[in-house]
């Protein structure tokens, strides 16, 4: 059926997952754009689609109104993704300059590989991550401080936090939030977090200056290990893309990331396996292979809510949250702390309702 919620998830997903989106010249021509905006909000894929349409020359074939929404999504994205460029290197001289050596991790630690792997920064940094030896933690936070950084409770009103891998986040003056960490997992001792980090970090070129990133192996690994601790979330297209970006490098070590999550080193060994084989099929460009697995159910489900309900609403985000929490093996989404009894109650129904819409649907698709 032209314009239908399955057809627009198919040409959705094989465009992000497309080594050359110019294959599918004519297929946006058909595709109903109805609810996935809200989709594609939702599982925070805009840059990266948003490329994938323009390097393959299609995007005049797509909704103008899409387009002109995605256009705006990037020019935004472009806008604050170059403050936390800033914060980077202002944040990585003058913690050099006071020889606390520091590296940077998640968003940026992709961005700085930009050059090698363009897709590695294909999204939007919310904030900055940077590792520092745990026994330099505390130095590195006091030099921020004294640099013109404040904290978020003096900033925006927020915290303290109770983090066991980084201090509470300071803000500078671009207003990036800033997280100190001086482990990469909380199963993990701080001292390896950092060998690890450091074995095979190499320099790269960064707006005309020389910075130390870690290895694809152990920007892929922490990115696969931060996002099963999302639980569902994990399965988001953010985190799917992310390892996408870098699983088919020369120099990522598959061997080394296989060999962690057999060993037990994430909580939940099924989930990162799954997890693994989803974000190897984007990189291939393998979409039965995403087809056959947890992913194409929630997001056809996901546009079919969408296509009713606003993505804001409380129904959509308990039809969508509990889609994901069946698939996934998870139980229902826990009960509000402090709440009152109808609210729970409310809360606990909607619940089961969608668990078990979703599992009916899920028979007869």
């Amino acid at each position: 059926m032209r314009g239908s919620a399955r057809e627009t998830v198919d040409v959705f997903l094989k465009t992000l997952c497309a080594p050359d989106a110019s294959t599918l010249e004519g297929a946006w021509s058909n595709v109903n754009c109805w609810g996935l905006k809200d989709l594609v909000r939702y599982e925070q894929c805009e840059l990266w689609l948003y490329r994938k349409l323009k390097a393959g020359g299609i995007v005049s074939e797509v909704d103008p109104q899409f387009v002109e929404w995605l256009e705006g999504v990037a020019r935004r994205t472009a806008a604050t993704n170059s403050l936390v460029d800033e914060t980077w290197d202002r944040v990585s001289r003058v913690l050099v300059d006071k020889a606390i050596p520091v590296l940077p991790l998640k968003g940026m630690a992709r961005r700085l590989l930009a050059d090698q792997f363009p897709l590695a920064g294909a999204r939007r940094l919310s904030d900055l991550d940077i590792l520092v030896p745990e026994e330099l933690s505390g130095r590195a936070w006091d030099v921020l401080i004294s640099d013109g950084c404040r904290t978020l409770i003096e900033a925006l009103g927020v915290g303290p936090f109770e983090k066991p891998l980084h201090l509470d986040p300071l803000v500078d003056e671009n207003g990036v939030s800033i997280e100190i960490h001086w482990r990469t997992q909380d199963n993990l001792n701080p001292g390896v977090s950092w060998e690890r980090m450091m074995n095979g970090a190499k320099e790269v070129e960064h707006k005309g200056c020389r910075t130390l990133v870690p290895s694809c192996t152990e920007i892929f690994w922490h990115g696969l290990h931060h996002s099963i601790h999302t639980e569902y979330h994990a399965f988001l297209l953010r985190y799917l893309l992310d390892g996408a970006a870098l699983a088919l490098a020369d120099s990522l070590d598959m061997g080394i990331v296989r060999s962690r999550i057999e060993s037990g080193e994430t909580d939940n060994r099924q989930l990162a396996e799954t997890w693994l084989d989803q974000a190897i099929s984007f990189a291939e460009g393998h979409l039965q292979g995403i087809r056959d697995r947890e992913t194409w159910g929630p997001l056809l489900w996901s546009i079919n809510i969408f296509r009713r309900f606003p993505l804001d609403g409380a129904v959509a985000a308990r039809l969508v949250e509990e889609s994901r929490r069946v698939e996934y093996g998870f139980g229902p989404a826990p009960l509000v702390v402090g709440a009152g009894l109808v609210r729970h109650l409310r809360r606990r129904v909607l619940s089961t309702a969608a668990r078990t819409g979703y599992r009916c649907w899920r028979l007869g698709n």
